[in-house]
């Protein structure tokens, strides 16, 4: 296999999915220092010329806390509701962050049918290929308040949506940030026999 150096090195294009409990570190709260890691790496990639595209998660947990719920929602309004209260503190998290490098951000929120429906495709993909041009970094989430929760009209998590989104425009490298190892056979959490996958040819 290839060392990380070689990976990198034709590399144009980023996409970097970062989970919530990446987010979250401090016993469930937004941790400043793990945002500032991140904006301090995309601040270095940056200037050696490549374009990075971050696919956040965190609005929910940042809602929860906010709305002093006990637990995580389960009921789809009151997780909407969270997501909603969550989302512009996330960004107003991941601005500071970003500020502190000279570094811009944008906010991009993205349903199921940004992709499905091509007119609304070509307009995104014109749209952060325009950010990228400036040197803006856009964080892209899902739209949970508007989302429709039906068969096919929903990511159901963003390891979906940052697939999509390198997938579409076509970043070279796509990393995902997260506390599960990488990609099983089968749900590590459910099958205690799931085989982690290190190559898929």
């Amino acid at each position: 296999m290839s060392s990380r150096k070689e990976l990198l090195g034709d590399i144009n294009k980023i996409v970097v999915k970062i989970g919530t409990t990446s987010i979250n570190q401090d016993e469930g709260k937004l941790s400043p220092g793990f945002l500032d890691s991140i904006a301090s790496q995309v601040f270095t990639l940056h200037n050696s010329g490549k374009k990075v595209v971050i696919v956040s998660s965190g609005s929910i947990g940042l809602g929860v806390d906010v709305l002093d719920l006990d637990s995580r929602p389960r009921e789809i309004p009151v997780r909407q509701a969270a997501a909603a209260v969550g989302q512009s503190m996330l960004m107003q998290e991941w601005s500071k962050a970003f500020n502190k490098y000279g570094l811009k951000v944008a906010q991009l929120l993205l349903t199921y049918e940004s992709f499905s429906n091509r007119l609304t495709y070509l307009n995104l993909r014109n749209s952060m290929h325009t950010l990228l041009s400036y040197g803006v970094i856009p964080i892209i989430n899902e739209n949970d308040p508007i989302c429709v929760h039906e068969i096919e009209a929903t990511f159901g998590d963003n390891d979906k949506l940052s697939a999509m989104v390198a997938s579409k425009t076509e970043a070279d490298l796509l990393i995902i940030l997260s506390d599960i190892d990488g990609l099983y056979d089968k749900n590590p959490h459910n099958n205690h026999g799931a085989k982690l996958l290190h190559l898929v040819e």
